[in-house]
């Protein structure tokens, strides 16, 4: 059950809709949320949607981005949700990285939002990185963390790359899910719907807007002649990292690479394209 699923479950329950916005927000940024809240919220509206029959997912990427303590949130989850397969999708560093700084190219915990070119960006991001996103992709540490609260056997390591366009990747990810292959087909096929598009369009609009969202006063017509017009001016173009700046994103995440992690003893499994 992610996010945007529980949006469309949600739409004619709003007061439960709203207590799994809260569920969320509070997990998330609340020093000492509310575990008599959160376990009520659980209980009473998410097990409710839960299919017995199929794979059930709770995801959200602020889990691990430093608005809160990675660890403690991990630590509420354990308590709340109890017993759990942990799946982390892990993305190489550099193509993350670039693909961030083309969503928001200044730092993010700047009020000011300046512009910065990529390498004084990403100095700046990895300098405190303890601070934003970019410890998030400290892979081996967040692993290490979940396997300690739910256990080595219970966690799952997926490549990115690859997911939507190597069929033994998406085998050996669909058998490690325990899905039928022809189900997790189904599963990619709808999820990557429309996402390369308004993603496109949601890094063009926060270069230009900074923190504000359009939607928060354009309404939905509007949106889309905006979309439109944008993609006319502003065609999508990636950030090109040049080998210096590779080399200092390696530097820094040196054994937290997906290959690390693929030599890590234990009963972690770790889903690659090469597998």
């Amino acid at each position: 059950m992610a996010g945007h699923t529980l949006e469309s479950e949600l739409d004619k329950r709003p007061l439960d809709l709203e207590r799994v916005r809260t569920f969320y927000n509070s997990i998330i940024h609340d020093q000492n949320p509310d575990m008599s809240y959160l376990q009520s919220t659980w209980e009473e509206v998410f097990l409710t949607l839960c299919d017995h029959d199929k794979l059930n997912v709770i995801s959200d990427e602020r889990f691990v981005m430093n608005y809160r303590s990675p660890a403690e949130i991990a630590k509420t989850l354990r308590k709340v949700i109890g017993p759990a397969k942990i799946l982390i999708v892990a993305r190489d560093q550099v193509g993350l990285l670039r693909s961030q700084y083309d969503m928001s190219p200044f730092y993010e915990r700047d009020p000011n939002r300046k512009y910065l070119p990529f390498k004084p960006w990403l100095e700046k991001m990895l300098a405190q990185a303890d601070e934003n996103m970019a410890s998030s992709l400290r892979y081996k540490k967040i692993v290490d963390l979940y396997a300690s609260l739910f256990g080595e056997e219970n966690i799952i390591v997926a490549a990115f790359e690859g997911l939507f366009t190597c069929p033994l990747l998406q085998a050996n990810l669909a058998a490690a899910l325990v899905l039928e292959p022809a189900e997790f087909s189904h599963l990619l096929r709808s999820s990557k719907t429309g996402d390369a598009s308004s993603h496109g369009y949601k890094k063009i609009t926060r270069r230009i807007l900074g923190a504000r969202t359009a939607s928060s006063y354009l309404k939905p017509k509007q949106l889309q002649l905006a979309r439109w017009v944008l993609r006319k001016l502003f065609p999508g173009r990636k950030t090109q990292v040049d080998s210096d700046c590779v080399a200092l994103i390696r530097a820094f995440y040196k054994g937290h690479q997906l290959s690390d992690l693929a030599l890590q003893p234990g009963a972690i499994t770790v889903v690659k394209a090469l597998d």
